[in-house]
C-alpha cells in the first residue's frame, strides 16, 4: 500500500503514468523495486510505473522472474527494474536498507547498466540517478 502523501506525488508526477519498460501510457501499476519481511521501503526511489503485463502478467511479467529483450540482450524484468531503484536511491539510503552491495553487483552487468540508463532516460528519470563516472 502506498502512503497517501506518496500517492498524491505519484499522481502529480507525468513520468509515473509511463510504463518505465515498454513506454506505454495505458494500465500502469506502481511496483516496489524491494520489500521484505512483509514491509515495504515506502520511498519514492523504490517506485516503479510499470504496465500491468510486465508487472502481473505475460512473459515478460516482473513477478514470474521473467525476462525482457534489451538491444539482443535477454535481461531479469526484476533486475531492471531493481537497478533502475537503485540508481535513484542516494548511498545513505541504500546503506539504511542494506542495500549498497546489491546496486555494486548489478552494476557490474553492463548490458544491465546500458539498458536502465536508456530506459530512464526516455522516461524522464535520467536526472535523479545516482551515477558517479
Amino acid at each position: 500500500m502506498i502512503s497517501a502523501k506518496n500517492r498524491k506525488i505519484l499522481s502529480d508526477d507525468p513520468r509515473y503514468r509511463c510504463c518505465f519498460i515498454s513506454g506505454k501510457y495505458s494500465m500502469i501499476d506502481i511496483h516496489h523495486a524491494f520489500f521484505g519481511w512483509g514491509n515495504k521501503i515506502e520511498e519514492l526511489w523504490n517506485y516503479v510505473p510499470l504496465n500491468i503485463y510486465y508487472h502481473k502478467h505475460s512473459r515478460q511479467a516482473v513477478h514470474d522472474g521473467n525476462r525482457i529483450m534489451f538491444c539482443g540482450n535477454e535481461l531479469k524484468t526484476r533486475q531492471v527494474c531493481e537497478l533502475f531503484a537503485l540508481l535513484r536511491a542516494s548511498d545513505d539510503e541504500l546503506k539504511e536498507y542494506k542495500l549498497l552491495n546489491k546496486r555494486k553487483a548489478l552494476m557490474q552487468d553492463e548490458n544491465l547498466v546500458d539498458c536502465v540508463l536508456t530506459l530512464a532516460s526516455r522516461s524522464g528519470f535520467y536526472d535523479e540517478l545516482n551515477i558517479k563516472p
